[in-house]
């Protein structure tokens, strides 16, 4: 099956949104697009398809992304997203669950789910539509969660990242069989990158700090979150999970702040017309003074003028 292109500058600046999100639905996922500027809005994809399987390396300007979840008619064929992000920042939402997928990181999703993902800056990506029992089958503990990211590394995930480029926008023609040979390949690989990662293994140290890590990713909004109570719904004593953090250069109170920080940055750049002490409680402060400080210190502006640089 041969590559499919698209670039938005081949339409009229007012069909823009319109054609991208056709052309995302028809090749990845049921989506609307958001947030996005008509007149100097640009963006180019290359994919293929092939039943359940899709794969399709983008770059646009910001914008969000709205899945619908999955309806009754689709029985499965959603499946699961997973997205490696090449340049720019991802903020994703879905359900409890919020991840911030940096530059060389990778998120699985579970597509059946409605879901928010925003753009903030210049994005480029890949994303691949993949079964859901081949996914279900390598990482059964992803039933539980329907989500996660991690930063892969090791030769392992040089070939899963070589997969999806070719997948995607690579030269050769593949067959129907060659494209499923293909994602069984990418789940395999997926799964080992997975487990490397700290993510669908034993409990292992990795696993158990990725665990500490998703807790604080998924409850950051919650101004009660505290390290006595992340640690009674992990599981762990606090001694632990401090332990766990401080391996790796880091505290409970740095990875909360990075958190709600981020989750700030977005929300500014989304509601508009939100007042700022909004965005701080909505991001999980109760001290707006304290939210202040903290965003000049991490993003060198106010709250105010990263809005308007925004």
């Amino acid at each position: 099956m041969d590559v499919l292109t698209f670039n938005t500058d081949r339409h009229a600046a007012t069909d823009r949104a319109d054609s991208w999100q056709q052309f995302i639905c028809n090749m990845i996922h049921n989506v609307s697009v958001n947030r996005l500027s008509p007149a100097d809005f640009s963006a180019e994809i290359s994919a293929r398809r092939q039943g359940d399987v899709s794969c399709a390396a983008f770059t646009s300007k910001p914008h969000d992304l709205a899945g619908r979840g999955e309806r009754a008619s689709d029985a499965g064929g959603a499946g699961y997203l997973l997205s490696w992000q090449l340049e720019g920042k991802a903020y994703i939402t879905q359900g409890d669950t919020r991840i911030v997928l940096h530059p060389g990181e990778l998120a699985v999703i579970d597509g059946r789910l409605p879901m928010h993902i925003s753009f903030p800056d210049n994005v480029s990506r890949i994303v691949a539509k993949l079964p859901v029992h081949s996914i279900e089958s390598r990482l059964p503990n992803i039933r539980r969660s329907h989500a996660f990211a991690l930063r892969p590394s090791g030769p392992f995930s040089d070939v899963l990242l070589s997969y999806l480029k070719e997948l995607s926008s690579g030269t050769q023609d593949l067959t129907s069989d060659d494209i499923n040979l293909l994602s069984d390949n990418i789940c395999n690989l997926l799964k080992i990158t997975s487990r490397q990662g700290g993510v669908g293994g034993g409990a292992s140290r990795d696993l158990q700090r990725e665990a500490v890590l998703n807790y604080i990713r998924r409850r950051a909004s919650d101004p009660a979150l505290s390290l006595d109570v992340a640690a009674g719904q992990l599981n762990m004593s606090t001694r632990l999970v401090q332990k766990l953090l401080h391996e790796t250069q880091t505290s409970f109170t740095t990875e909360l702040n990075r958190e709600r920080l981020a989750l700030a940055a977005q929300l500014l750049s989304v509601q508009r017309n939100a007042a700022v002490s909004e965005v701080a409680y909505g991001a999980g402060f109760n001290d707006v003074s304290h939210f202040n400080h903290l965003f000049k210190r991490h993003h060198g502006m106010t709250p105010t003028e990263f809005r308007a640089a925004a």
